[in-house]
């Protein structure tokens, strides 16, 4: 399969949406780097987590595309009610990176974890993979706090916190919905 911008840009919509075309170029390409490396011949075939796919039952790319969504409308929400200026080229770029590192940190033919998944980890290899595409320190930051398991930095800018929370209900309650119990661990 020819991996490609296009297709990237397909599988995440709101990347049309970064109103900066170099940080927008930049997402892109950071994903696309990330698929080339990977086993995975789509997008679509990761799952938001190969340990527990079937548990699961969402692709990393609709995992990512929801936690978007829920991340547009928390700052949507905080704009109107509490005035809040959230910088939207960086919230877009980060939640659409902020699970990245996921088709590098498996292996696409039996989900078992590669040695940056059990070396590394998740966020660390997502803040690397970012930094390696030259994006901003805040794209950086947003990822390295999104996790509530594997993050070792706190929020410390309105776009990490509703990243964050976005993830966390999105996740939360597809888990809640389907009532599986899922462990995040490798």
């Amino acid at each position: 399969m020819d991996k490609s911008i296009q297709m990237v840009l397909e599988s995440f919509p709101r990347l049309r949406e970064i109103a900066d075309p170099g940080l927008r170029e930049k997402v892109c390409r950071a994903w696309l780097a990330a698929w080339q490396a990977s086993g995975y011949a789509h997008l679509e075939d990761a799952s938001q987590w190969e340990p527990a796919r079937e548990a699961l039952g969402i692709s990393n790319v609709a995992h990512t595309n929801g936690v978007v969504e829920c991340a547009l409308a928390l700052a949507e929400a905080l704009r109107q009610s509490q005035a809040l200026d959230v910088d939207r080229d960086v919230l877009i770029a980060a939640a659409v990176l902020h699970d990245l590192d996921k088709i590098r940190l498996f292996h696409a033919a039996d989900g078992r974890p590669t040695e940056l998944g059990r070396r590394i980890g998740h966020v660390l290899t997502g803040v690397h993979l970012a930094l390696a595409a030259d994006l901003p320190v805040a794209v950086a930051h947003a990822i390295a706090a999104h996790s509530p398991t594997y993050s070792t930095v706190a929020p410390q800018t309105p776009e990490a916190v509703i990243l964050k929370h976005a993830d966390k209900v999105f996740t939360d309650l597809w888990i809640l919905q389907r009532g599986r119990d899922v462990d995040f661990s490798i």
